[in-house]
């Protein structure tokens, strides 16, 4: 089946969004990321990765996306999955200025499959490191999609958590409760410890999926203690994740 024709008005449109607007947000996350104060922990957990070439798997969540390219500049390359959409096309242009490649992969159901072949392809090249935010892009909101989890023991591959904060900051009332970190803002960086699927080969991969989220939701909640900005709608959440992790590394 041919593809639709664009209406006339649409290709300006898209030139703009596509050529326009991409360089003045890579101008504007700059100037954000360079008054910022980054405080950065457990960075010492990625960087073996990194040095002895060694695949791995980088999660986090949806809401703190915008921090991610500031970050990933001071530490290191890694490509993001990103799905085969507008937004899609937009976030692959800005994060490319940033030393970031993407694996797009289309986000309904009918591409699951073919995004599970592209992923185990691009790990075929040996030490590589992917970026997913797992509650991507429609949420609920701290809870991941099979995709991960799925990846991560059918490859053998690793899951560290980058969990991001900052404070001052402003949250957009969207599903993802976005975080707009503030210029000159303070923020509070984690790498968290690797975690290795062989440890939970006995759950069930949904088990094994709670329990990556439950990690990820623990290291946000530090995180934003640490930074002093704890949104008090996920809090009851969050707290009842972290006391679940205390319990699985009893």
């Amino acid at each position: 089946m041919s593809q639709r024709r664009k209406k006339w008005y649409q290709i300006p449109i898209d030139w703009f969004f596509f050529h326009i607007v991409p360089p003045i947000a890579i101008l504007i996350l700059r100037a954000l990321y360079a008054t910022m104060r980054w405080k950065v922990q457990g960075r010492e957990n990625l960087v073996p990765f990194w040095d002895e070439g060694r695949p791995v798997i980088m999660a986090f969540w949806h809401g703190r996306l915008l921090m991610m390219p500031g970050l990933w500049e001071r530490k290191g390359n890694a490509h993001v999955l990103i799905g085969n959409h507008r937004n899609g096309e937009l976030i692959t242009r800005i994060i490319a200025a940033f030393g970031i490649g993407a694996v797009r992969g289309s986000a309904n159901a009918r591409g699951a499959e073919a995004r599970q072949e592209m992923m185990e392809r691009y790990f075929e090249g040996g030490g590589r490191t992917l970026g997913f935010t797992p509650d991507g892009p429609h949420g609920p909101r701290f809870v991941s999609k099979m995709g991960m989890a799925s990846l991560s023991r059918k490859l053998n591959l690793p899951v560290i958590w980058i969990s991001a904060s900052a404070r001052p900051a402003a949250r957009v009332p969207t599903w993802d409760r976005f975080l707009f970190p503030a210029p000159f803002s303070r923020a509070v960086v984690r790498w968290g410890n690797p975690i290795d699927p062989a440890r939970f080969a006995h759950l069930t991969l949904e088990e094994y999926r709670d329990v990556l989220d439950d990690l990820g939701r623990a290291d946000i909640l530090d995180v934003d203690e640490a930074a002093g900005n704890v949104d008090e709608a996920d809090r009851e959440m969050l707290a009842a994740a972290r006391e679940r992790v205390r319990r699985l590394t009893v």
